[in-house]
């Protein structure tokens, strides 16, 4: 059994809310006995590292097609030069943003004791890249409105 060493913090827990204390006495316990994920969790999570950057590289390829596209169709002096050159930056960054997320969930299924801490980690690059992504796709279909606009 885990316990908190702090007196001070058991007591202001305990004071507080009984929940939060329990709740923050079972992270530590997990957290601290080094969890180790079993072998099928560890396919799960090599799994989703692996789409992440699956999905990462296609994301980086599509925007250098995109650019590529734009350089060979587009007029040097166009709007929709530069609105396709945007738009290939933004599809190149969604992917790139996926790769340090990814590493995480691939440390889940390399390291030893350090799993709740490494999926942890995971999730909250994750959570930076869907924020990033987010952005880039809002970017994007205001570019696409502008050049559907302008015709």
């Amino acid at each position: 059994m885990c316990f908190i060493k702090n007196k001070m913090l058991f007591n202001a827990m305990l004071n507080y809310n009984h929940e939060i204390f329990l709740l923050i006495q079972i992270t530590t316990c997990v957290m601290s006995s080094g969890h180790e994920f079993t072998e099928e969790d560890n396919k799960v999570f090599n799994a989703v590292a692996l789409r992440m950057n699956t999905q990462g590289i296609l994301l980086v390829l599509g925007g250098i097609l995109i650019l590529i596209n734009a350089l060979i169709n587009d007029s040097i002096t166009s709007t929709k030069l530069l609105m396709n050159i945007l738009t290939a930056i933004f599809v190149s960054v969604t992917g790139v943003v996926l790769f340090p997320a990814a590493k995480p969930f691939k440390s889940v299924v390399t390291s030893e004791g350090n799993d709740i801490k490494e999926v942890v980690s995971g999730f909250a690059k994750f959570n930076f890249a869907v924020k990033v992504i987010t952005v880039m796709v809002l970017l994007t279909i205001v570019i696409d409105v502008i050049n559907i606009i302008q015709g």
